[in-house]
């Protein structure tokens, strides 16, 4: 029931999961659009008059937006700080999913009423004369998606915080520069951590974070420590203002792991008198897939590994990486230290499964929940995808959370796991048999919770306790499993019903599904042993065998 009422509260509006969400502290997309009373905004031109401005992206039929619209906390925020008040804060209410101004106006249904009662700050529709592009551009996911942008042009996801968090907010902004001259090399754009060409193309993004307009520049680059090329930009970029910069083309890139680095060596025409700034990018050229079986026991101390690759869009945050737990290696997502929604990806060495009809993963898992901590958003897991077109699509394979595979007691400290506080974990891959080059990833999904571990990781063709590999498209998982099965179906169902057998045939109980690609089955309090599963669905009926352990 707890689990359920979990799903449903995510099902009816706050949509907490946000992978893919725009990461905090990424520079905001500009925009010149038309509000609904005929007057035109330009995003840049209210920061660069030294404001904070606060995006609500809302839908008309989104109770959880019309819940917080009631809170008026945005209203009292703009009547304190907006330009009625000290005139340092600007509101948008953006309709995301294009709303006509009737029905934002609770003219014309459906709508939850008048979104515009009670709010002095302008409201902008996505349809015409205006676009959706603003959603696109900020990857809203869910609604209401409250964004805050500081006056660098940095923004932040603050939730349906109240008008005391609002405040507090603003003044977390960073403080005006202090750098006369201080180009920032914010991030590589349009480069792709894996790729599986031997060429690399990076575009570099700049922000001018000084007090002083910037003119020129010359800038570093070289490739594994080679020898640096100078690549150089003439211009005019402002206070706070942002280029996107040809970072070199880079072809005839051998198969493995590289880093290229970038060096900001002159400025307005001077090598010295400023802040210099560095940025290194990690990738993997993959050109050969390796053999099964393959194994890694971190116990190199040099990671992350070749062909093995982070990708990780915040430079302050902790990723993935590895642990020295004394008795073994390991591989750690450090979530205890990691904010809700601040995800990563870790790549694996791509793989070769031609001639293999029974591809699974191996690995041992540890967990906890941290108990210091009240999880509204979920609970911490680790996405586990596959792709076999190099990395231009991605499939799930499995996700495995701490509620799951909790392996420890719960632990309000930095959870370090002993030798006995380790699950096995088996993921079969069906879809992956016979497949020349398949790449895998692990995604992070942080809740503010523990740490979780893996270790002896081993891709193989010995499946264990695995069902028969079908072409029926569903995939279970983990087998063998104490407490949980969990079904994915490769086509979403309307509806239907699981049934658990004994191996006499008596059935042991039914759980009903609702719909979807993903479902869940209970399997608590049984004896240690083999079981069948009867998965029935509106036009299918399949059985398969599972495994209860101790």
């Amino acid at each position: 029931m707890k689990r359920f009422l979990i799903a449903l509260f995510f099902l009816l509006g706050t949509y907490a999961n946000t992978m893919g969400q725009m990461p905090n502290g990424s520079i905001a997309p500009d925009f010149t659009l038309q509000d609904i009373d005929g007057h035109t905004h330009h995003l840049y031109d209210y920061l660069d008059s030294g404001k904070v401005v606060i995006l609500d992206f809302f839908e008309v039929m989104c109770g959880p937006c019309w819940n917080y619209h009631e809170t008026h906390a945005l209203a009292h925020a703009f009547n304190a700080w907006g330009p009625g008040g000290t005139n340092e804060l600007m509101i948008f209410e953006v309709e995301g999913i294009k709303s006509s101004i009737n029905q934002i106006r609770g003219l014309t249904p459906p709508t939850y009423g008048n979104w515009t009662e009670g709010e002095p700050f302008p409201f902008i529709e996505t349809c015409l004369p205006n676009n959706n592009k603003i959603v696109s551009d900020y990857m809203v996911n869910f609604f209401p998606s409250v964004y805050l942008i500081c006056r660098d042009r940095r923004v932040k996801l603050i939730g349906t915080a109240d008008t005391a968090a609002i405040h507090a907010q603003m003044h977390n902004c960073p403080a005006a520069p202090s750098d006369s001259l201080f180009l920032d090399l914010v991030k590589i754009d349009s480069a792709k951590v894996v790729t599986c060409t031997n060429s690399i193309h990076p575009y570099l993004k700049f922000q001018n974070y000084g007090t002083k307009t910037i003119h020129s520049a010359k800038i570093s680059v070289s490739m594994d420590g080679q020898a640096p090329e100078i690549l150089t930009w003439s211009g005019e970029l402002k206070t706070y203002a942002i280029l996107q910069f040809d970072g070199k083309n880079f072809t005839q890139v051998p198969d493995g792991s590289h880093t290229i680095q970038y060096l900001i060596t002159e400025l307005n025409g001077s090598a010295t008198g400023f802040k210099r700034d560095t940025l290194s990018y990690r990738f993997s050229n993959i050109q050969y897939a390796l053999p099964l079986p393959y194994s890694q026991t971190f116990t190199d101390p040099l990671f992350p590994y070749n062909n093995w690759t982070i990708d990780n869009p915040y430079k302050s945050i902790p990723t993935w990486e590895r642990a020295d737990l004394g008795y073994a290696g390991a591989l750690r997502i450090p979530y205890f230290n990691i904010p809700t929604d601040y995800t990563s990806a870790l790549y694996i060495p791509a793989m070769l499964f031609s001639g293999i009809s029974g591809p699974c993963m191996r690995f041992e898992m540890a967990c906890t929940h941290n108990n210091s901590v009240i999880k509204p958003t979920g609970y911490d897991l680790i996405e586990f995808d596959y792709s076999t077109d190099c990395g231009v699509t991605w499939e799930l394979m499995a996700q495995l959370s701490e509620l799951d595979y909790q392996s420890a007691p719960d632990d309000s400290t930095y959870f370090i796991p002993t030798e006995s506080q380790w699950k096995p974990v088996v993921i079969n891959v069906p879809k992956v048999a016979n497949k020349p080059l398949v790449m895998f990833r692990l995604l992070s999904s942080p809740a503010a919770g523990n740490n979780m571990y893996l270790k002896n990781i081993r891709f193989d063709n010995s499946a264990g306790f695995n069902e028969e590999i079908r072409a029926d498209g569903v995939f279970i998982y983990p087998v063998p499993s104490r407490d949980v099965i969990h079904i994915i179906f490769g086509v979403a169902q309307m509806e239907g019903r699981f049934e658990l057998y004994d191996p006499t045939g008596v059935k042991l109980r039914t759980t009903l599904f609702t719909g979807g690609k993903k479902a869940s089955v209970g399997i608590e309090n049984l004896i240690p042993g083999c079981y069948f599963l009867r998965i029935i669905t509106p036009g299918s009926s399949i059985i398969r065998k599972i495994i209860v352990c101790q």
